[in-house]
C-alpha cells in the first residue's frame, strides 16, 4: 500500500516561491506527481491513497472565514481522504461553512 500524503499546506496553494524556494511546489505540482505516482502503481497493481492531513487554512490571502475561496480549489484534488487539522476548529464559521449540507464535507461523502 502507498499513500501519498498532503499536509499543513496553510493555503500556500501556489508554492511558496518568495519565502522558501527551496519548498516551491504548487498543487498543479502536487497534481502532477500525484498522477504519474498514480501511472506507476497501477502498472505494478499496487494502491495508492491520496490523503489530504489537514491544516489548510491560514497562511495566506485566501484563506477567509469561511474559506469559501479556498475550498474550491481542494475540490480539484482527487483526495482518497481529507483529515480535519486544528487550524480548520478555531473559527465557527468554518466549521458550519465546511460541515453545511452540500458543502466542502458533503462533496466528499
Amino acid at each position: 500500500v502507498n499513500v501519498l500524503v498532503v499536509t499543513d499546506i496553510h493555503s500556500w496553494v501556489a508554492g511558496h516561491r518568495r519565502h522558501e524556494p527551496q519548498m516551491n511546489a504548487d498543487y498543479g505540482d502536487v497534481l502532477s506527481f500525484h498522477e504519474r505516482l498514480s501511472t506507476i502503481c497501477a502498472s505494478q497493481q499496487k494502491d495508492l491513497f491520496f490523503v489530504m492531513n489537514g491544516d489548510f487554512m491560514h497562511g495566506t490571502g485566501l484563506t477567509t472565514n469561511p474559506p469559501k475561496y479556498l475550498t474550491p480549489i481542494l475540490k480539484k484534488m482527487p483526495w482518497d481522504a481529507i483529515n480535519i487539522g486544528n487550524h480548520e476548529l478555531y473559527a465557527n464559521s468554518t466549521i458550519d461553512f465546511i460541515s453545511k449540507r452540500g458543502g466542502f464535507v458533503d462533496f466528499w461523502d
